[in-house]
């Protein structure tokens, strides 16, 4: 199991602090453990009381916990006094092997209550900052350890300068106050990156930025890069904000389960119901996830910058596209095991299926819907055993001979090619439509058709013997993502 533990102030009304932090972590599917530094009375209409914990007692939490609990990412939030700073630095240096440290640095509430004094500003600016992998100040807290206003994106790169100077490994700067899209500014020493998001008209805001650390702390605990983590966490909360909910009289919270409930009343447990309709369709021996109904097959085209490829997979899936096969090549198994999670994740989020070309062992791992085996790759029998009952297992056919074999082995869907001269394989054959015809009639499996297929080359003899296409560079190496999808799609029809 991956743990995170959360050292911060406890929200009575649940909408940020320890409550916020500990609803980010485990729904993007982290174990939180929560140190908690000072309660609050607070409510939707703002904070009105605080009581500290205990130097002592905040000591005593986070070393029983290490002493016990292998830890993988530490967020530390609302530290309001320099006695609670202090004792968190003392327990800090006695800890070996330190995971990353996440620090929120929440200095002012939304109402303006002054949620730190004088001097334990100077201690979280002197002792605790230079123990952060990663610092998020939004700009008013960034303002207040600079001493410098923040008006224009230029200013929070100076801002970021500034702060990473204090001794953290790399800062984010929060945009969220300044007008127009939500842009934010991450900083590690070398080069400035920005991520932009779309604002969302929703008063209900209450712990976006509890929620935001808390997110970027659960990927990097689940081995993400420190970019791959703020994107996916941002993500998150945007859709966090996106369902966002009324409660009390003021700010209501962002909703940290969206991804759990329906129509934000109805709570669904969709692993468990997926693996009683596994069983069922199993059973009936049919195809539970309905592949038929996915137009478009997208390969990931793995000559791209990763950070690219993800950005170009959340476009084609808010674009409609429902099935996304991971295909890398010469990776390692590490590196293709983050990037499968962070791609896993992303599917999620839009309701698609997720399947690993070639890699039962990383199918596995990830808990991916299922593989794709080509000619060369692990027998179709096999992969059945080591994923059980329930996975998708696609297989590639060139003739008809190769189709039967896939699908006596137990194949759940066929990619069939190649139909055109490919860019991301320069040694295809192509397949005649002949050919494609007598695959079609051995069998009512779903066929994809796959290899340089575009939006321009979909014709009358295709549609009619394939339900669906598979595509890298028609989507990958387009201009407008959008377009491209919308014309595969009507040339489908």
């Amino acid at each position: 199991m991956i743990n995170g533990l959360t050292i911060a102030g406890s929200d009575s009304c649940g909408g940020a602090g320890i409550q916020a932090d500990i609803k980010t972590m485990s729904a993007n599917g982290v174990f939180a453990m929560s140190v908690i530094t000072a309660v609050t009375a607070q409510s939707t209409q703002g904070v009105f009381s605080i009581e500290d914990i205990s130097s002592n007692m905040i000591k005593k939490q986070i070393n029983v916990i290490f002493d016990d609990i292998d830890v993988n990412v530490i967020k530390i939030g609302m530290v309001s006094k320099k006695e609670s700073i202090n004792a968190i630095v003392e327990s800090l240096r006695e800890i070996r092997n330190l995971p990353p440290i996440v620090i929120d640095p929440v200095m002012v509430s939304k109402n303006g209550f002054n949620l730190l004094s004088k001097d334990a500003k100077d201690a979280l600016i002197t002792n605790l900052i230079p123990f952060a992998t990663l610092i998020t100040p939004n700009i008013l807290e960034a303002e207040e350890i600079t001493n410098e206003r923040i008006l224009t994106l230029d200013d929070m790169k100076k801002a970021a300068e500034a702060i990473l100077s204090l001794g953290p490994k790399a800062v984010l700067i929060k945009g969220g106050h300044l007008k127009g899209d939500a842009i934010d500014v991450l900083y590690d020493g070398i080069e400035f990156t920005i991520f932009e998001k779309e604002r969302i008209e929703n008063d209900n805001t209450h712990g976006t930025g509890c929620t935001l650390s808390s997110a970027i702390s659960a990927n990097i605990a689940k081995g993400m890069s420190l970019k791959e983590s703020v994107a996916l966490a941002k993500e998150y909360v945007t859709n966090a904000i996106k369902h966002g909910f009324t409660l009390g009289k003021g700010i209501g919270p962002t909703h940290h389960f969206y991804k759990f409930y329906n129509n934000q009343r109805e709570f669904i447990v969709k692993k468990e119901k997926n693996k009683f309709d596994d069983l069922i369709e199993n059973h009936k021996n049919k195809d539970e996830f309905d592949l038929k109904s996915k137009k478009i097959y997208l390969i990931t085209d793995y000559r791209l910058d990763f950070d690219i490829l993800v950005e170009k997979v959340r476009i084609a899936l808010e674009c409609g596209i429902k099935i996304v096969q991971y295909r890398a090549k010469e990776k390692s198994t590490k590196d293709m095991c983050a990037e499968a999670r962070v791609l896993k994740q992303l599917c999620h989020e839009y309701n698609a299926i997720f399947i690993i070309n070639d890699r039962v062992d990383i199918a596995l791992v990830v808990d991916a819907h299922g593989v794709h085996l080509g000619r060369e790759d692990m027998k179709i029998s096999e992969a059945k055993k080591i994923l059980g009952e329930g996975k998708i297992i696609g297989a590639t056919a060139h003739n008809e001979k190769e189709a039967l074999e896939a699908i006596s082995e137990g194949a759940t869907y066929l990619g069939v090619g190649a139909l055109y001269k490919s860019k991301s394989k320069s040694n295809t054959v192509n397949l005649s439509i002949e050919t494609l015809q007598k695959i079609r009639k051995i069998t009512d499996n779903p066929i994809f058709g796959i290899g340089g297929i575009t939006e321009n080359n979909i014709n009358s003899s295709l549609r009619e013997n394939i339900d669906g296409v598979a595509v890298i560079s028609a989507i990958f190496q387009t201009n407008n993502i959008k377009n491209t999808i919308k014309e595969i799609n009507e040339n489908l029809k």
